[in-house]
């Protein structure tokens, strides 16, 4: 009888400790789709603030778009005035400046 009871035993053990390996997967999960969650959210709305970066994430730009910490997003400064842009592609120049130019503020080589 003592061989079952220890059988029973262990096999409690090893479900109670499946379990709390699922539980603190799931907890991570529901960490990460709350983050992604977030995420998609800021694509419904470009004006909203970016989330806060999490220790040891990639380098951001203040709109959260991903940048080397080397590239600098050309400004409208640097760039030549146009007369009378269509309202459209001054959006679309907006949005370029803010998000680093059209690869994203990497240069030519990095952006392959």
């Amino acid at each position: 009888m003592e061989g079952a009871a220890r059988e029973i035993f262990l096999f409690k053990q090893q479900a109670r400790n499946k379990y709390e390996d699922m539980a603190l997967e799931e907890h991570d999960l529901e960490l990460e789709m709350t983050a992604f969650e977030e995420r998609f959210a800021g694509w419904d709305n470009p004006h909203a603030p970016a989330a806060p970066l999490s220790p040891g994430s990639p380098a951001r730009s203040p709109q959260g778009i991903r940048t080397p910490a080397s590239a600098a997003a050309p400004t409208r400064q640097q760039q030549p005035q146009q007369e009378q842009l269509p309202p459209e592609v001054q959006e679309y120049q907006d949005f370029l400046e803010r998000t680093g130019g059209p690869n994203g503020g990497w240069d030519e080589e990095e952006h392959r």
